[in-house]
Protein backbone atom coordinates (compact mmCIF):
# COMPACT_ATOMS: atom_id res chain seq x y z
CA UNK A 1 0.00 0.00 0.00
CA UNK A 2 1.02 3.28 -1.26
CA UNK A 3 2.69 6.00 1.67
CA UNK A 4 3.98 8.89 2.48
CA UNK A 5 5.83 11.62 4.67
CA UNK A 6 3.15 13.85 6.04
CA UNK A 7 3.73 16.61 8.65
CA UNK A 8 2.32 16.58 12.19
CA UNK A 9 2.26 18.86 14.74
CA UNK A 10 1.67 17.39 18.71
CA UNK A 11 1.54 18.14 22.15
CA UNK A 12 3.96 15.10 23.24
CA UNK A 13 5.59 14.43 26.33
CA UNK A 14 9.34 13.89 24.93
CA UNK A 15 11.08 15.86 21.75
CA UNK A 16 10.45 14.66 18.84
CA UNK A 17 11.33 16.62 15.38
CA UNK A 18 10.90 20.31 15.79
CA UNK A 19 9.99 21.95 19.30
CA UNK A 20 7.78 25.13 19.07
CA UNK A 21 10.03 27.46 21.27
CA UNK A 22 7.37 29.83 22.44
CA UNK A 23 5.14 27.51 23.22
CA UNK A 24 7.88 25.44 25.49
CA UNK A 25 8.12 28.32 27.37
CA UNK A 26 4.60 29.19 27.57
CA UNK A 27 3.60 25.33 28.88
CA UNK A 28 6.87 24.13 29.99
CA UNK A 29 5.82 24.02 33.51
CA UNK A 30 3.59 20.71 32.04
CA UNK A 31 6.64 19.00 31.20
CA UNK A 32 5.41 18.74 27.84
CA UNK A 33 6.31 19.78 24.34
CA UNK A 34 4.53 20.97 21.32
CA UNK A 35 6.32 19.25 18.42
CA UNK A 36 6.06 19.45 14.21
CA UNK A 37 7.25 15.86 13.13
CA UNK A 38 7.41 14.28 9.40
CA UNK A 39 6.01 10.63 9.40
CA UNK A 40 5.32 7.84 7.29
CA UNK A 41 1.43 7.65 6.87
CA UNK A 42 -1.13 5.11 4.57
CA UNK A 43 -3.49 7.55 4.73
CA UNK A 44 -2.72 10.03 1.43
CA UNK A 45 -4.93 10.99 -2.29
CA UNK A 46 -3.96 7.48 -3.94
CA UNK A 47 -5.00 5.07 -1.04
CA UNK A 48 -8.14 7.19 -0.31
CA UNK A 49 -9.22 7.29 -3.99
CA UNK A 50 -8.69 3.49 -4.39
CA UNK A 51 -10.84 3.39 -0.99
CA UNK A 52 -13.46 5.39 -2.22
CA UNK A 53 -13.54 2.77 -5.46
CA UNK A 54 -14.38 -0.13 -2.84
CA UNK A 55 -16.89 1.58 -0.88
CA UNK A 56 -18.49 2.71 -4.45
CA UNK A 57 -18.56 -1.33 -5.46
CA UNK A 58 -19.91 -2.43 -2.07
CA UNK A 59 -21.71 -5.69 -2.50
CA UNK A 60 -20.33 -5.88 -6.30
CA UNK A 61 -19.60 -9.50 -7.04
CA UNK A 62 -16.26 -8.46 -8.83
CA UNK A 63 -14.52 -7.53 -5.18
CA UNK A 64 -16.72 -10.32 -3.16
CA UNK A 65 -13.49 -12.04 -2.18
CA UNK A 66 -11.03 -8.65 -1.86
CA UNK A 67 -12.41 -8.50 1.97
CA UNK A 68 -9.43 -8.14 3.71
CA UNK A 69 -8.05 -5.36 1.06
CA UNK A 70 -11.30 -3.58 1.03
CA UNK A 71 -10.58 -3.40 4.74
CA UNK A 72 -6.76 -2.64 4.82
CA UNK A 73 -7.85 0.27 2.40
CA UNK A 74 -10.60 1.57 4.23
CA UNK A 75 -8.83 1.76 7.89
CA UNK A 76 -5.83 3.52 6.09
CA UNK A 77 -7.94 6.71 5.55
CA UNK A 78 -8.78 6.84 9.15
CA UNK A 79 -12.25 7.92 8.01
CA UNK A 80 -11.19 11.26 6.56
CA UNK A 81 -13.27 11.25 2.82
CA UNK A 82 -12.65 13.85 -0.12
CA UNK A 83 -15.29 14.94 -2.10
CA UNK A 84 -14.92 13.64 -6.29
CA UNK A 85 -13.03 16.66 -7.24
CA UNK A 86 -10.42 15.53 -5.12
CA UNK A 87 -10.76 12.40 -5.58
CA UNK A 88 -10.41 13.33 -9.33
CA UNK A 89 -7.19 15.13 -8.87
CA UNK A 90 -5.33 12.53 -7.23
CA UNK A 91 -1.89 12.56 -9.36
CA UNK A 92 0.54 9.60 -10.24
CA UNK A 93 2.94 8.39 -8.01
CA UNK A 94 6.30 9.69 -8.73
CA UNK A 95 8.31 6.69 -6.11
CA UNK A 96 9.16 3.74 -8.43
CA UNK A 97 8.55 1.61 -5.74
CA UNK A 98 4.49 2.53 -6.29
CA UNK A 99 4.34 3.21 -9.77
CA UNK A 100 2.35 -0.21 -10.37
CA UNK A 101 -0.31 1.99 -8.36
CA UNK A 102 -0.66 4.40 -11.40
CA UNK A 103 -2.57 1.82 -13.65
CA UNK A 104 -4.88 1.37 -10.33
CA UNK A 105 -5.79 5.09 -10.00
CA UNK A 106 -6.21 5.64 -13.61
CA UNK A 107 -8.75 3.03 -13.53
CA UNK A 108 -10.71 3.97 -10.32
CA UNK A 109 -10.43 7.69 -11.82
CA UNK A 110 -12.60 5.84 -15.03
CA UNK A 111 -15.02 3.79 -12.33
CA UNK A 112 -16.06 7.35 -10.51
CA UNK A 113 -16.42 9.20 -13.56
CA UNK A 114 -18.97 6.08 -14.59
CA UNK A 115 -16.55 5.74 -17.44
CA UNK A 116 -16.13 2.24 -17.60
CA UNK A 117 -19.18 0.18 -18.81
CA UNK A 118 -20.62 2.86 -21.84
CA UNK A 119 -22.85 0.10 -23.37
CA UNK A 120 -26.11 2.08 -25.38
CA UNK A 121 -24.35 5.22 -25.16
CA UNK A 122 -22.93 7.44 -28.05
CA UNK A 123 -19.61 5.73 -28.02
CA UNK A 124 -16.72 4.25 -30.06
CA UNK A 125 -16.07 1.32 -27.57
CA UNK A 126 -18.21 -0.01 -25.19
CA UNK A 127 -16.60 -2.10 -21.99
CA UNK A 128 -17.55 -4.23 -19.07
CA UNK A 129 -15.21 -5.34 -15.88
CA UNK A 130 -14.84 -9.34 -15.87
CA UNK A 131 -12.37 -11.79 -13.90
CA UNK A 132 -10.21 -12.92 -16.41
CA UNK A 133 -9.37 -15.79 -13.83
CA UNK A 134 -13.13 -16.87 -13.34
CA UNK A 135 -13.73 -16.43 -17.15
CA UNK A 136 -10.95 -18.62 -17.90
CA UNK A 137 -11.74 -21.28 -15.36
CA UNK A 138 -15.03 -21.54 -16.51
CA UNK A 139 -13.76 -22.07 -20.25
CA UNK A 140 -11.61 -24.87 -19.25
CA UNK A 141 -14.53 -26.43 -17.39
CA UNK A 142 -16.58 -26.15 -19.84
CA UNK A 143 -14.09 -28.10 -22.44
CA UNK A 144 -13.91 -30.82 -20.18
CA UNK A 145 -17.75 -31.25 -19.87
CA UNK A 146 -18.13 -30.77 -23.82
CA UNK A 147 -15.51 -34.02 -23.58
CA UNK A 148 -17.19 -35.93 -21.51
CA UNK A 149 -15.69 -35.33 -18.58
CA UNK A 150 -17.35 -36.69 -14.91
CA UNK A 151 -16.91 -33.03 -13.17
CA UNK A 152 -17.22 -32.85 -9.63
CA UNK A 153 -18.65 -29.36 -8.05
CA UNK A 154 -15.87 -27.73 -6.09
CA UNK A 155 -18.83 -26.44 -3.64
CA UNK A 156 -20.08 -29.90 -2.47
CA UNK A 157 -18.07 -31.34 0.57
CA UNK A 158 -16.11 -28.87 0.76
CA UNK A 159 -13.28 -29.76 2.96
CA UNK A 160 -11.40 -27.89 5.45
CA UNK A 161 -8.20 -26.78 7.09
CA UNK A 162 -7.63 -25.17 10.56
CA UNK A 163 -5.59 -22.06 10.28
CA UNK A 164 -5.16 -21.05 14.30
CA UNK A 165 -9.19 -19.83 15.09
CA UNK A 166 -10.23 -20.28 10.93
CA UNK A 167 -11.10 -23.15 9.25
CA UNK A 168 -9.91 -22.04 5.36
CA UNK A 169 -11.73 -23.95 2.76
CA UNK A 170 -10.02 -25.75 0.00
CA UNK A 171 -11.72 -25.43 -3.60
CA UNK A 172 -9.85 -27.02 -6.15
CA UNK A 173 -11.06 -25.30 -9.61
CA UNK A 174 -11.47 -28.40 -11.10
CA UNK A 175 -12.47 -32.09 -9.45
CA UNK A 176 -13.79 -34.78 -11.70
CA UNK A 177 -13.35 -38.92 -11.64
CA UNK A 178 -13.23 -41.55 -13.84
CA UNK A 179 -13.25 -45.56 -13.49
CA UNK A 180 -9.25 -45.48 -12.61
CA UNK A 181 -10.05 -43.12 -9.67
CA UNK A 182 -9.88 -39.26 -8.70
CA UNK A 183 -8.36 -36.07 -10.15
CA UNK A 184 -7.02 -32.59 -9.02
CA UNK A 185 -6.74 -29.38 -10.70
CA UNK A 186 -6.57 -25.51 -10.11
CA UNK A 187 -6.29 -23.55 -13.00
CA UNK A 188 -3.98 -20.33 -13.17
CA UNK A 189 -4.43 -17.39 -15.89
CA UNK A 190 -0.76 -15.75 -15.34
CA UNK A 191 2.22 -15.99 -17.32
CA UNK A 192 4.45 -18.81 -17.36
CA UNK A 193 8.06 -18.71 -16.41
CA UNK A 194 9.79 -20.79 -19.24
CA UNK A 195 13.33 -20.86 -16.50
CA UNK A 196 11.52 -21.96 -13.26
CA UNK A 197 8.10 -23.17 -14.27
CA UNK A 198 5.18 -22.95 -11.80
CA UNK A 199 5.20 -20.37 -8.90
CA UNK A 200 6.24 -21.52 -5.54
CA UNK A 201 2.54 -20.69 -3.80
CA UNK A 202 0.98 -22.40 -6.47
CA UNK A 203 2.30 -25.81 -6.50
CA UNK A 204 2.35 -25.22 -2.49
CA UNK A 205 -1.30 -24.93 -2.69
CA UNK A 206 -1.94 -27.36 -5.18
CA UNK A 207 -0.01 -30.29 -2.58
CA UNK A 208 -2.65 -28.97 -0.12
CA UNK A 209 -4.92 -30.11 -1.98
CA UNK A 210 -3.67 -33.58 -2.78
CA UNK A 211 -3.05 -33.82 0.60
CA UNK A 212 -6.24 -33.34 1.84
CA UNK A 213 -8.48 -35.09 -0.67
CA UNK A 214 -6.31 -37.95 -0.87
CA UNK A 215 -7.30 -39.01 2.44
CA UNK A 216 -10.65 -40.05 1.33
CA UNK A 217 -9.67 -40.43 -2.42
CA UNK A 218 -7.65 -42.68 -4.63
CA UNK A 219 -5.82 -39.48 -6.53
CA UNK A 220 -4.67 -40.59 -9.89
CA UNK A 221 -3.54 -37.20 -11.81
CA UNK A 222 -3.38 -33.57 -10.89
CA UNK A 223 -1.70 -30.71 -11.98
Amino acid sequence: MPKQYISKTRTLNKVKGTVHALDYFISKEQAKYKCTYREHSYNNPTVRLIASVFELLKGNILISDMHQIRSSFLIATEGIKKNRTELLATKNEANPFYQEYNEVITLSKRILKNDVATFGELSDTSAFLFDVSMLFEYFIKKLLVRNEFKMLSKFNGTLTIETGTYQRKLRPDLLFEDDNGFYVFDVKYKSFDKRYGVKREDLFQLHTYIGQYGNSHSIKGCG
